[in-house]
């Protein structure tokens, strides 16, 4: 029997516009993180333009070891029975096998409020789920399917 696949990081991302309150969008980030990681999570913000030259903050930061596991079980156990299925089923679009990542993408708006949503689109959370070497994608669904994603 092969060894769970180990989460070695977790990536995240989140874009605040220019007429978005910098300081919601950085509520919104910190609501994802489990409470007992949040003070040890460093975050880098960059400033960048847009496509017509309109600002936009970048707000990135990576959590690594035991504290990747953590944050992963942290946001299955806060979804809902429906978004574990949405969950599920996105694993398979969303796995890419040669660099070993799960890409997953939140919405903002409801990080805000404390809910946990699996969003399409480019104005959401992008959280990027590195697992160590590659595992297959049986092994990854079958990693989450431990954590209660059926």
């Amino acid at each position: 029997m092969r060894k769970s696949p180990r989460i070695v990081a977790v990536e995240i991302a989140i874009h605040a516009h220019a007429t978005e309150d910098l300081d919601k969008v950085k509520h919104s980030l910190a609501n994802i993180i489990p409470e007992n990681i949040r003070s040890s999570v460093k975050t880098k913000l960059r400033y960048l333009k847009g496509h017509y030259g309109n600002p936009i903050a970048r707000i990135t930061t990576r959590i690594e070891k035991k504290s990747a596991l953590e944050f992963v079980k942290s946001i299955v156990s806060r979804m809902d029975e429906n978004e574990r299925r949405i969950l599920s089923l996105y694993i398979s679009s969303r796995y890419d096998r040669k660099q070993g990542r799960l890409f997953l993408r939140f919405s903002k708006q409801d990080a805000f409020r404390g809910y946990l949503r699996i969003m399409e689109g480019d104005d959401v959370i992008k959280v990027t789920i590195v697992f160590a070497g590659s595992p297959s994608l049986d092994e990854v669904k079958q990693f989450f399917e431990g954590l209660g994603v059926k």
